[in-house]
């Protein structure tokens, strides 16, 4: 692996103002390899990841960050055409992992990509389930982040990982589907929506069509 080259990657894709055919440009030119690609891509989620986490301590806006995010989908399509593998891990980071962790509407559609060529929504990353970890932030964050954007992107996430197979290690199913629906319509994510309802120390999570009202599942 040469390091040098995937530092190289990584600073290309997030320099505000960057095409993509530039990005292709550097990936053939300098003819990275499929590991290459892969440690790049996870080294640029977790800048952004990084870069997030800065935006919500002072609360101001990052409009590098917003650019690089918006360019996330194409981004990964295209390291996807050049041998990405979507379940590499490196220095106990994959992909995956850090997704959930960007708070932005991108993140679903990111993760959806990386499914679709093959992602493991049960991947174990530093001996955990990504899934079961991803399971447990959404129910410890649902008091303190309902209807926070941060949150919303963490169950649209949640959405992707159950459509794609999803599942807790001791056999309990992450939700109870409804009206004859399957969890493959999770992997539609954006054509469904959500309602909390808090009932004393307890609360009730309604998933619907977003277009239809009907009830999909509940947890």
């Amino acid at each position: 692996m040469r390091e040098n080259m995937v530092n190289a990657l990584k600073d290309l894709c997030n320099k505000k103002g960057t095409i993509l055919c530039e990005i292709e440009n550097f990936i053939i030119e300098n003819k990275l390899t499929r590991e290459e690609i892969s440690i790049a891509g996870i080294l640029i989620l977790k800048w952004c990841v990084d870069e997030r986490l800065v935006i919500f301590s002072d609360r101001r806006k990052n409009h590098k960050l917003e650019a690089v995010l918006k360019n996330l989908p194409l981004m990964f399509e295209l390291f996807l055409k050049y041998g990405l593998e979507p379940n590499y891990i490196y220095d106990g980071d994959s992909m995956h992992g850090k997704i959930k962790y960007l708070g932005s509407e991108i993140a679903p559609e990111v993760l959806k990509i990386l499914m679709e060529a093959g992602g493991d929504a049960n991947l174990i990353e530093d001996g955990e389930s990504i899934f079961e970890s991803l399971d447990f932030d959404v129910m410890f964050d649902v008091v303190e982040l309902d209807n926070n954007e941060l949150f919303r992107a963490e169950v649209l996430c949640w959405f992707v990982l159950i459509g794609y197979g999803g599942r807790i290690s001791n056999g309990t199913e992450p939700v109870t589907m409804l009206n004859g629906y399957t969890k493959e319509v999770f992997k539609e994510y954006d054509g469904l929506d959500y309602e909390i309802e808090f009932l004393q120390s307890d609360w009730i999570m309604n998933i619907r069509n977003k277009y239809t009202g009907e009830e999909v599942a509940f947890l």
